[in-house]
């Protein structure tokens, strides 16, 4: 058995510790890992990160459309009702996610699926809302101390 099939035989994080140690750049280790794949392993390991980044792209693409038309805040005169309206046409061929992973075009969904999506990006908001509190939070304990950073306070 060579090398390459000892490799193989591993997890993919022992053969992928195994090209860190081969190879002194990170290019070179990802080349070299990526031409040992196999097809089926290329299909399961490199099609879904493919698929993923070609995902955020068009979803990029649809964001910059709704924000065409709606604007990027609320109350600012391109969300008027009647802006919005002018606009709906840029939607067309635009399409938005449900919780459950099902693909709506804007235009065609009804109201029952934008409040759903809208209740899915509230929730989804709230671990980064959270999150955001907690840094408030750790600013205003550094202010109310007279401190540069939190491990001040914690010595």
């Amino acid at each position: 058995m060579n090398l390459i099939e000892v490799v193989k035989a591993k997890s993919t994080y022992e053969r992928m510790h195994y090209y860190t140690m081969e190879f002194t750049t990170v290019e070179a280790a990802t080349w070299a890992y990526i031409g040992d794949l196999t097809p089926e392993e290329k299909d399961a390991q490199l099609f879904p990160s493919v698929r993923n980044t070609f995902r955020n792209l068009f979803r990029e693409h649809d964001r910059s459309k709704e924000r065409g038309v709606f604007g990027d805040s609320t109350g600012d005169e391109t969300s008027s009702p009647s802006g919005v309206l002018t606009r709906l046409g840029d939607l067309i061929e635009t399409t938005f996610a449900l919780p459950n992973g099902t693909r709506v075009p804007w235009l065609k969904a009804t109201a029952e699926e934008h409040r759903a999506r809208a209740d899915w990006q509230r929730h989804l908001a709230g671990g980064c809302l959270a999150n955001a509190e907690h840094h408030e939070t750790a600013a205003e304990m550094i202010e109310t101390a007279g401190v540069v950073c939190l491990e001040e306070i914690a010595e």
